[in-house]
């Protein structure tokens, strides 16, 4: 989260956009310096709507609660990871700096507005979400020097150096002390920032002790979610607040240490939900509290940090961004290339770029033990697939030379493959299916209800769901194979050219192009739409296809039947959610609003 927001010119270009500021060699400061930073594109000589490379301007990531933002090396705006609010909505346009929040983001364009976009800025004038705790007011008209988006509220400095809040006011959270500051950074229900004469103040909620700031002279300060860290004019680190993390298993807390920082001299400090992270004197990202031994801090050098949720961004010295942590929403998969196909596993998605390679979001508890008692990886052995498939603990890939391979859990004998080439591959919870090159299923795990006993026969397509599995046959037929309940085995005639199961139906393609469903038919999924389309994909109480204009079509279950407008190249729905890749290459998904991820095609990272 852009906990501290103000970007101070230095000597040695140390930027932190994550309730950092910038290091200096000497410990004196001016506004003017605070000012001069933050402006790292000249409003004037890059208009909005510019794609010419502005060269001060350097690449700059800030981290949210579930989702990141980064400014690219052309000044545009870019998000990814949870967009179940908005949040991720990047708007069009150049940009100075971007705060990621919990559920909504703010940033500061060439010309000195604040916009914000996400669950804040979706509410009414004085409503509050009772989910949220979000209220909304305009952000302030003027000009700013930087922005801070914190859980529910925002803050800001404005030209005169005077701090503008605005958003939920349960702690006080937004009542700032008049006078001129330097810097401000806003956390989850507390605020703090660096006064004009180099003094640091919070106020807001302080039931940890996290606006109980120390006396001193600091370069920056950073809120997090219940403690907050400053960085001394000496360059020491000092933290108040929660030592504290929720232990959900054993429902209780426990001391996590996120406001016990080690010694030594640092450049910047960012301050995360339980941990923290800095960097020190020779560049390198140290973290410490909650998560920090589970993050795998990676080694290298770098210009600038940032650490929110339970996730952190790093920009190093060439301008690439590294981002390591939990990856729940997608929220450390930095866009590098456009993507060709996205694929939905039980609590674990992954999609492919256009040249084959992997990335994977969700939860990382795909594992097993092997006869050995040794932990089996999660994670694809290889990092090229033409195909991809996943099931509910585990998933299975087609490389460029048709080997199927399997990772995950084998409690079933779901990833035990068969020796041969394949050309076609579909996985359900707890089996796989897939098609020789000679045109014979063969299907492996658990064979509840015949699920693994498919028809003999010289097949070219498959797909199967939990108790049922359908596959197109050499003349376009389709023969299907499983559990009947509801007739979802029960196939028509005709000759097809995809096909697509769900939980208890199943929908298909005929060689005219139009959409063809059995099975169950609760709330309409099985009632598709006139017209012709390319691609079909069913889930649990809702369908979706992709026509020939590359519209996307849903029907079925209400909530979950909004695609987002634009065209699209590929399509997949499971369970209560869908995905669908654009024709530029971005992520889309939309769903349950936990379930909205985004992952754009490409930074920018040299102009």
């Amino acid at each position: 989260m852009n906990r501290i927001v103000s970007l101070l010119v230095a000597v040695l270009c140390v930027v932190c956009l994550a309730s950092a500021c910038t290091e200096s060699d000497s410990p004196e400061r001016s506004a003017e310096d605070s000012r001069d930073q933050e402006s790292v594109v000249d409003a004037a000589d890059s208009p909005e709507g510019s794609v010419e490379k502005n060269q001060d301007q350097e690449v700059l990531v800030d981290t949210g609660l579930l989702h990141t933002c980064a400014i690219d090396a052309s000044a545009h705006l870019v998000c990814w990871g949870w967009n179940g609010y908005g949040q991720a909505d990047a708007p069009s346009g150049r940009f100075r700096s971007v705060s990621a929040g919990d559920e909504h983001t703010c940033a500061i364009r060439a010309s000195g507005e604040a916009v914000c976009w996400g669950a804040v800025a979706a509410m009414p004038d004085g409503e509050r979400d009772s989910e949220t705790h979000a209220v909304r007011t305009e952000v302030p008209p003027g000009r700013y020097q930087s922005v801070s988006a914190g859980g529910y509220h925002t803050c800001a400095v404005n030209e005169t150096d005077e701090i503008v809040c605005w958003g939920d006011n349960r702690y006080g959270q937004i009542d700032a002390p008049s006078g001129r500051y330097r810097s401000v950074t806003a956390g989850r229900y507390h605020t703090c920032a660096v006064s004009e004469a180099d003094t640091v103040v919070c106020w807001g909620a302080n039931e940890d002790g996290q606006t109980d700031s120390p006396p001193g002279m600091f370069r920056s300060v950073s809120a997090g979610r219940a403690h907050s860290c400053a960085l001394h004019q000496s360059g020491t680190v000092s933290c108040w607040g929660s030592n504290l993390a929720e232990d959900v298993e054993n429902g209780h807390d426990i001391r996590t240490g996120q406001a016990d920082p080690p010694t030594g001299k640092f450049q910047s400090v960012t301050a995360g939900e339980s941990h923290t992270c800095a960097l020190n004197d020779s560049g390198e990202a140290v973290c410490w509290g909650g998560y920090a031994s589970d993050m795998r801090t990676p080694a290298g050098r770098y210009r600038q940090l940032s650490a929110d949720g339970v996730h952190a961004c790093a920009v190093d010295l060439s301008d690439q961004i590294v981002c390591w942590g939990a990856n729940g929403r997608g929220q450390i998969i930095v866009p590098s290339s456009p993507y060709a196909s996205v694929h939905l596993g039980g609590d674990r998605s992954c999609a492919l770029s256009e040249s084959g390679d992997v990335v994977c979001w969700g939860e990382d508890d795909w594992w097993y033990f092997d006869d050995e008692n040794n932990v089996v990886p999660s994670h694809p052995p290889s990092t090229s697939y033409q195909v991809l498939s996943l099931g509910l603990y585990h998933g299975c890939g087609l490389t460029e030379t048709n080997a199927l391979e399997c990772w995950g859990s084998n409690d079933a004998g779901e990833t035990e493959v068969p020796p041969g080439r394949y050309v076609s591959l579909s996985v359900g919870p707890w089996h796989t299916c897939a098609v020789l090159d000679s045109g014979e299923i063969r299907c492996f795990g658990s064979n509840e209800d015949g699920r693994t006993a498919p028809p003999p026969g010289q097949y070219r397509l498959i797909s199967v769901s939990g108790y049922f599995g359908c596959a197109i046959q050499e003349t376009g037929s389709i023969s299907c194979w499983g559990r009947n309940e509801s007739g979802r085995t029960e196939a028509p005639e005709g000759r097809f050219m995809s096909i697509s199961t769900g939980a208890d139906h199943a929908c298909a393609i005929s060689d005219a192009g139009s959409v063809v469903c059995w099975g169950s038919n609760e709330h309409g999924k099985a009632d598709p739409p006139a017209g012709r389309f390319q691609m079909v994909s069913a889930g649990r109480n809702h369908t979706c296809g992709l026509s020939d204009e590359g519209r996307v079509v849903c029907w079925g279950h209400d909530s979950q039947t909004n695609p987002p407008d634009g065209r699209y190249k590929f399509l997949a729905v499971r369970g209560p959610f869908s995905c669908a890749v654009s024709m530029s290459g971005d992520v889309v998904c939309w769903g349950f609003s936990d379930q909205g991820i985004k992952l754009p095609a490409a930074l920018v990272m040299d102009g």
